[in-house]
């Protein structure tokens, strides 16, 4: 079965994920005739391969900080992993408002955005209705992969405002703001305490 494979990616440090080498076509008896002219040539052409009736569209939303979303700089490309169009960077802490982005093999020109996550779904919108408008009966893979679970954590800047001091109150107080059900206890039993025991721990001011 054939897919048309999409790739999205942000960079964190290992290895492609959810992806398969390409695989070489056989080669298949030219059944058409070349003459000397075109008006004596006969053009022939395979039949292309169909996917089965129901066969699915995959999206993998890789929401990951340790690198399963890697590719290249030097192999691993996406182009030789089987997919066709990808838009990806390369460095793992890469600016989510000024990506160093790359459209397949090549360098995108140094620009601004407003947060690459915006800019990865809008793509990915955007290849996705392009396929379906000229091949709808094909289905597709697509793997999106955030770089917000990723440092440097860039948020956009109504998320910045919303929380914007939320946490004023400091380390302690927070700390005990688990007691009230603000967080999700499997979550918050992992949070540390504050260390006063470690001579560059600054107590915060909660007064």
């Amino acid at each position: 079965m054939r897919f048309r494979w999409i790739i999205l990616l942000v960079i964190a440090a290992v290895a492609v994920s959810g992806c398969a080498p390409v695989q070489q076509e056989a080669a298949v008896e030219f059944k058409g005739k070349i003459a000397k002219s075109y008006a004596d040539s006969e053009e022939w052409w395979p039949e292309p391969e169909v996917p089965p009736e129901g066969a699915p569209n995959v999206i993998i939303f890789l929401l990951d900080d340790v690198g399963f979303a890697q590719v290249g700089p030097f192999d691993r490309w996406p182009s030789g992993e089987g997919f066709d169009p990808a838009y990806t960077f390369m460095a793992a802490d890469v600016h989510q408002f000024i990506p160093v982005m790359w459209n397949d093999n090549t360098p995108e020109p140094y620009r601004k955005t407003y947060n690459l996550d915006r800019e990865l779904a809008d793509r990915a919108i955007n290849w996705i209705t392009g396929h379906k408008s000229i091949k709808p009966d094909l289905p597709f893979m697509m793997l999106w992969a955030s770089g917000s679970m990723h440092s440097p954590h860039h948020a956009p800047a109504e998320y910045l405002e919303r929380y914007r001091g939320k946490f004023e109150m400091g380390w302690d107080k927070a700390q005990g703001l688990r007691s009230l059900g603000f967080f999700d206890p499997v979550y918050s039993s992992h949070l540390a305490p504050f260390s006063d025991t470690d001579p560059a721990a600054v107590p915060a001011d909660v007064n």
